[in-house]
């Protein structure tokens, strides 16, 4: 979105005229099963805005010329759009469907050989490797800032003694959590698994939420404490088997969806409006703040 801006804003001297931005993960969740994958997904989220049809069959007349199109998730999306005749087109180096345009993939690792087949003498692949140790200290550093000088040596300590720990904290939204948990904990140790990590840090959302709610331990909440507490376990359980990471309010039920408050469930799992074609306004859609929460959830 900041590079976006950046371009939109002349900060980044370019030549586009137009820039999109598509979260392939919201077109995979409102593509229907064999609804074939069309330029039009693409531009969903303009629909109240702009004649979409009208944009689509510009951009194909003009083969893209001008066109930045940036697909951010291709690790997030179903077989079904990985298959669809315009996600090959886009990614094939002999395809001359809207060969004018610039096209950036975002994807994890693990799925770079399947964006990358066919296209390793015809694009740039630009690897993110999170923090460096460097960074990850001053990172810590800035966090707790001066008034907590010695909780921020305390961590870098520990963290020097938990290597497996230390190894996530190149992840910019795992460092965060972390620093979070030792917040927590003040002159406590950090526990020494992730696991124990993501409990303390789903029992310190829900105490900093609810002042008068006690609790030991996430694992031995009674159901009428917290009745939702179990439902989004469950749910969390449920779609981490499928890789669901983009969910419904049908997904999580109507008792589930109450508790959203200001946009989220204690900031685990978080609101988000979308615009969808068949819609007659944007509908509600649900994340994790990170898919290790999700699986941190599922585990409970």
């Amino acid at each position: 979105r900041k590079y976006c801006k950046d371009l939109s804003s002349g900060t980044l001297p370019n030549d586009y005229q137009l820039v999109i931005l598509c979260h392939l993960r919201e077109v995979s969740h409102h593509l229907k099963e064999n609804e074939e994958l069309a330029l039009n997904h693409f531009l969903a989220k303009y629909s109240r805005h702009f004649d979409v049809p009208s944009i689509a069959a510009t951009l194909q007349k003009s083969k893209g010329k001008g066109l930045l199109l940036i697909l951010d998730g291709y690790d997030e999306i179903s077989e079904q759009m990985k298959k669809s005749k315009v996600m090959k087109d886009l990614l094939s180096p002999d395809s001359h469907y809207l060969d004018e345009c610039d096209l950036i993939v975002t994807t994890r690792p693990f799925t770079c050989r399947e964006v990358l087949s066919g296209m390793v003498h015809h694009c740039l692949h630009v690897e993110i490797l999170g923090f460096t140790e460097e960074k990850i200290n001053l990172f810590i550093d800035n966090y707790f800032r001066v008034p907590n000088k010695k909780m921020s040596d305390q961590m870098k300590e520990r963290l020097q003694s938990l290597p497996s720990v230390q190894g996530m904290c190149c992840l910019p939204v795992v460092l965060k959590i972390i620093c979070k948990v030792q917040e927590y904990l003040e002159d406590g140790g950090l526990p020494r698994t992730m696991g124990g990590i993501y409990r303390l840090y789903i029992k310190r959302q829900l105490l900093h939420a609810s002042k008068d709610l006690k609790i030991s331990d996430i694992l031995k909440i009674p159901d009428h404490l917290l009745p939702w507490f179990s439902p989004l376990c469950k749910v969390s359980y449920d779609f981490s088997l499928t890789q669901k990471l983009v969910l419904s309010e049908e997904d999580l039920g109507v008792d589930l969806v109450k508790h959203v408050k200001r946009g989220s469930i204690y900031e685990l799992l978080f609101a988000e409006l979308a615009d969808d074609f068949d819609a007659a306004s944007p509908v509600q859609l649900y994340m994790f703040i990170h898919k290790t929460i999700q699986e941190a959830l599922a585990a409970v």
